[in-house]
């Protein structure tokens, strides 16, 4: 203890920069570093090695135009049925077959046409998968 202290601590005042109460050392364990060392702060989990997207088919058909479709072609005595077929396996030229359908199924032949059109399989279209390789990121700061 210095000299100047215990002037003060004789006459009961507190030296300046007091007023904190400070426990003495060794009597509730070590003491404490000046600066707290943290943990390091973990951040966000590291991305997988690959990555890919690939989407190779349509929307689900919606069960509406589906319910539609079936009522107008048995109101219509079937003759709307290549559309109802077409919008059951969710054709991508579903408008088209309703259009074939009712403008030209009165011929017989643009019935059949409109039929075969929805009951033909989709066209495959070929697949390109892009794998992405993120660099090596560290998982603590």
């Amino acid at each position: 203890m210095s000299a100047h202290t215990r002037q003060f601590e004789q006459h009961g005042q507190e030296p300046a920069g007091a007023g904190v109460y400070r426990t003495p050392p060794g009597q509730y364990g070590p003491a404490l570093p000046a600066h707290p060392v943290q943990p390091p702060v973990p951040m966000a989990p590291p991305a997988p090695a690959y990555s890919s997207f690939v989407a190779v088919s349509r929307p689900a058909a919606s069960g509406t135009v589906i319910v539609i479709a079936w009522i107008l072609a048995l109101c219509s005595m079937l003759y709307l049925l290549p559309w109802a077929v077409a919008a059951t396996r969710n054709k991508s030229g579903e408008i088209a077959i309703f259009l074939i359908n009712f403008f030209l199924g009165w011929t017989v032949i643009g019935w059949f046409v409109a039929l075969i059109m929805a009951c033909c399989p989709e066209p495959q279209t070929p697949v390109v998968v892009i794998n992405h390789v993120p660099p090596p990121q560290p998982y603590y700061r």
